[in-house]
């Protein structure tokens, strides 16, 4: 079978990937159809160090990424030498992530959340937004310990504040932010930049001590 894929299938999809049709979706799923995790890594080291030039040569850009993912986890072919540079290839792909994770251990899988966490911290608004997302999909997807990653919790009610506390009575949306002055903050903002002034007022002046220093000027 790893000369199969070594020899025929790997080299024809490689062949195909420049200009894709009807066929080269067809070798893929005969590939996918006779991969059996039993039979990989490859033994052999040069078919190995082959198969291993393929992938990365033709399926690890913007456009083969997932197929290229598919096949250096399920082949479990060492395409990089550091799992940084795997990571930062797959970070903003959440189907790439789930391919990996699908084959990773517990502890690989935490791993790749926490990365993600790390991120999220990092980054602009629009990255905050994606890779805490990202990380919620896959602690969902894969049953990991919500307790483990208490900020993807915190972004997930931040989130649900800014939707439901203009559509519920002040007093609920502030029974779930749980006396939280970051949460009340965001709570005021959107009410401000909403135009509920009266509702932002009430809820400031019920928490002033704490959202005095909180709140950008223009709230």
């Amino acid at each position: 079978v790893q000369k199969l894929f070594a020899l025929v299938l790997l080299p024809t999809l490689a062949a195909m990937s420049a200009r894709k049709t009807k066929a080269f979706g067809v070798v893929l799923t005969a590939t996918k159809f006779l991969w059996a995790p039993e039979d990989w890594p490859d033994p052999d080291k040069d078919r190995a160090t082959v198969l291993t030039a393929l992938v990365s040569d033709h399926f690890l850009d913007g456009r083969d990424l997932l197929t290229g993912v598919w096949l250096l986890v399920k082949l479990k072919l060492p395409c990089f030498a550091e799992f940084d540079d795997f990571f930062d290839l797959i970070c903003d792909r959440i189907q790439a992530l789930r391919l990996y994770c699908a084959q990773a251990s517990h502890d690989q899988q935490c791993d790749v959340v926490r990365r993600l966490i790390r991120l999220a911290k990092t980054g602009d608004r629009q990255q905050r937004r994606s890779k805490f997302s990202s990380a919620a999909q896959l602690i969902e997807r894969f049953g990991l310990d919500r307790r483990a990653f208490p900020e993807v919790a915190r972004h997930k009610l931040a989130c649900w504040l800014c939707y439901v506390v203009h559509r519920v009575p002040l007093s609920i949306a502030e029974d779930y932010t749980g006396g939280d002055a970051q949460l009340l903050a965001l709570c005021v903002s959107q009410l401000a930049r909403a135009g509920s002034t009266t509702s932002a007022a009430a809820l400031y002046r019920r928490h002033e001590h704490s959202l005095r220093d909180l709140l950008l000027p223009d709230v």
